[in-house]
């Protein structure tokens, strides 16, 4: 979630009003000696469940300690016919708040004031007769309760002052916090509770990007590294500091997960926000057994299920999408429309996860009956699809680099990344996002490779691509991409320049110009019209490879070297006599390679032109057509494999227009499509091709191996099954 935005953190009073009245716990050492021997419950749950559950609620209720009368209403027996008729199959529950308060009788830590029941027990019980899965929620580091007792254990900033985000302040992680807390509660409650799986929150990558400062965290950086931490994340030691932060934390989080395993082996645990991409690309570790991503759509920023899915996909573990309820996000009372809900579950089993939609109770513990009566509606729409889901896999077909390397040297900026997932999803493209570490291991596996202004790319990474492209592969990248190594030192010429087929000569001197298409091999929809793109542009000299667009300079640039025409922008001018666009035949292989920042531009001003231009090269340097798709309308597209079936998700892709100010688009309906044209290669001649679910069995054409039909008509999802 975002600094500065309303959340359920703050949620009815804040902190302010968890005064020093209540209790604080004395401190806690976890003793190993002192646990006794484990119960058959505590011995460890199967994890498979997770992947194969399709049906979830997340239920938040962090509640502030001033509110009186908690859970007063809350009814078991309500509950759980609700969630049952619902359709729902599990559902997370907060066991332990941001405020540092849990929702069961506890020894170790303390207990929600006002409560007067054991809730976790009762929700516990609720769902054992139920047959409902319960994950555990349990939040840490951002704890109130124990900021206040120990103002010491608080991670500040370099002024000294507390960092504060949600009106809450993080704990340090190099504190006595874990040890003497968090490591004795979460004993406590594995040993005590039957529960089915835990949901660590929220220790993921956006707090451990705040560099703390304490005298804790400045000890351990002087030990390692004989000098302060640095007060600017651009100094010599700032990619060490950075670094750094990242072990420390990897540590911290890997003793809570270890902890956890030896008390229940086979536990299913993930942590909130973590390894899914957002601030470095890598493989998850070992001890967390699935992802889980906080999502938001239609707010303006784009699809985040799509793209989040399509990366997260790729890693090799269960994950979980976690959009709520709310329009406008958490403690907004209000509810999305039954069409965004839809729309949402559906984005979430076409991207392969399953379904998953967040939840507040009410203080006294009642629920929004409205919400269960309209994801009752939303869930008996994924119970016809989900049989199509499970246990199916991504073709690898087209890729997009996420570079680890790059985010480290460009402030975690998505913006590139979300930029060709934007471009492709509207060209109705089947692709995955992949990390360098799945790239080292199996690029081989893809068509096409997009590398959308990645600028730090080590040699290992480099070497890799040079020889999936010398091997047949097909490559699309643009602006600075390769030219920086991994530590972000700039190279005298970009480290794929032999793959491109161009030499780097020198930045353009100014920050728009234009590309004017030459070749009609990638005019499809573009014509004579010159491009208008902004950021950083590059001055290359062709060696081998033949230019499809020229670099064109804006109109006017000696008379007026500013803005033109009151702040506006100037028209095409003469050409720059250096290429815009060029490809390369390079072995086996073709690579097109652009020599600005287009995803940059795209993701800034939305230009049509530049999707066509992304689509157009990627269709020329692909040499092996896997799949197209033609429909009148934007349909996001996804093709998995299922046991020895090809299942192929259409998903129509549709946001209304909305406001200005924070953009929250609303979808309210969603039309139904037609004619959506489909050719698929397949390897031999299918026994059945049927539109799921409607059941409808679908006319098909073979030749060459390439298989022909088409969908007459779905709305908002279908799938269609190639057997």
């Amino acid at each position: 979630m975002q600094e500065g935005k309303i959340s359920r953190r703050d949620f009815m009073g804040g902190v302010a009003a968890a005064t020093a009245a209540f209790t604080i716990a004395p401190r806690y050492v976890l003793a190993k000696s002192s646990r006794r021997p484990l119960s058959e419950k505590a011995q460890g749950k199967n994890s498979n469940w997770i992947a194969e559950t399709f049906r979830n609620v997340y239920w938040d209720f962090n509640t502030s300690p001033k509110i009186p009368d908690i859970a007063a209403n809350f009814d078991p027996e309500f509950a759980g016919a609700m969630l049952k008729r619902a359709h729902i199959q599990a559902i997370y529950f907060t066991s332990r708040t941001m405020y540092g308060y849990c929702y069961y009788d506890t020894k170790v830590g303390v207990k929600q004031p006002y409560l007067k029941r054991n809730l976790l027990k009762e929700v516990i019980e609720m769902c054992r007769r139920n047959d409902i899965k319960l994950i555990s929620t349990f939040q840490i580091l951002y704890d109130d309760r124990i900021a206040r007792a120990h103002p010491d254990w608080r991670a500040v900033k370099a002024s000294g002052r507390p960092y504060i985000t949600w009106t809450m302040t993080p704990l340090c992680v190099n504190s006595p916090y874990l040890t003497e807390c968090v490591l004795p509660e979460l004993t406590e409650l594995l040993e005590q509770y039957d529960i089915d799986g835990i949901f660590l929150d929220p220790i993921g990558h956006g707090i451990e990007e705040k560099w703390c400062y304490c005298p804790y965290c400045q000890a351990k950086f002087k030990k390692r590294f004989g000098e302060k931490i640095p007060q600017n994340r651009k100094s010599p030691l700032g990619l060490k500091c950075t670094l750094w932060r990242r072990e420390i934390f990897n540590d911290f989080r890997k003793k809570c997960c270890d902890t956890i395993h030896e008390i229940k082996p086979g536990l299913p645990i993930t942590i909130n926000n973590t390894f899914c991409g957002t601030h470095y690309p890598s493989d998850p570790p070992d001890y967390v057994d699935f992802l889980a991503k906080e999502v938001k759509m239609f707010t303006g920023k784009h699809f985040d299920i799509s793209y989040f899915g399509r990366y997260m996909v790729t890693l090799d573990k269960p994950f979980h999408l976690l959009p709520n309820r709310f329009q406008h996000g958490w403690s907004d009372w209000d509810l999305k429309p039954v069409a965004t809900l839809k729309y949402e579950a559906a984005a979430m089993i076409a991207n392969g996860t399953v379904c998953c939609v967040g939840d507040q109770l009410y203080p006294d513990g009642r629920f929004e009956e409205q919400f269960y009566n309209s994801i009752g509606e939303v869930y008996g729409f994924i119970k016809q699809r989900e049989q199509f889901c499970l246990k199916a896999k991504p073709v690898p077909y087209i890729a997009i680099l996420h570079s680890a390397a790059t985010m480290n040297n460009n402030d975690n900026d998505l913006s590139l990344t979300l930029a060709a997932h934007k471009a492709l999803v509207e060209s109705s493209m089947h692709f995955n996002i992949i990390n360098e570490d799945t790239l080292l291991r199996r690029l081989g596996d893809y068509k096409t490779l997009i590398i959308p202004e990645q600028t730090c790319l080590s040699d290992k990474v480099i070497k890799a691509v040079r020889s999936f492209v010398k091997e047949g592969g097909g490559l699309v990248a643009s602006g600075s991409t390769s030219l920086s190594t991994e530590t972000g030192k700039q190279r005298k010429d970009f480290g794929l320049a032999d793959v491109f087929g161009v030499k780097y000569q020198q930045d353009y001197p100014d920050t728009y110009a234009y590309f004017k298409i030459t070749d009609g091999a990638v005019a499809a929809d573009i014509g004579t019209l010159p491009m208008h793109i902004d950021g950083r542009l590059l001055y290359v000299k062709p060696t081998s490879a033949r230019t499809l667009a020229n670099l064109v300079h804006r109109a006017y640039r000696k008379e007026m070297p500013g803005r033109f025409n009151v702040g506006s922008f100037a028209p095409a001018g003469e050409d720059s006599g250096y290429p815009a666009v060029t490809v390369n035949q390079f072995g086996k292989g073709k690579a097109a390679y652009i020599s600005g920042s287009i995803f940059r531009s795209y993701w800034k001003k939305n230009r049509p032109q530049t999707k066509y231009l992304v689509r157009n090269l990627v269709d020329l340097v692909t040499a092996d057509k896997l799949l197209e798709v033609q429909a009148d309308a934007s349909v996001e597209v996804s093709l998995f494999r299922q046991d020895s079936a090809l299942v192929l998700h259409l998903l129509f892709y549709y946001i209304a227009k909305t406001l200005d100010g924070p953009r929250w688009a609303v979808v309210e309906n969603i039309p139904v499509i037609h004619d959506v044209s489909v050719k698929l290669k397949v390897a031999g001649r299918p026994q059945q091709v049927v539109q799921m679910p409607e059941k409808r069995e679908l006319k098909w054409k073979l030749e060459d191996g390439i298989l022909s039909f088409r969908v007459p008509q779905f709305h908002i999802h279908t799938c269609v099954v190639v057997s």
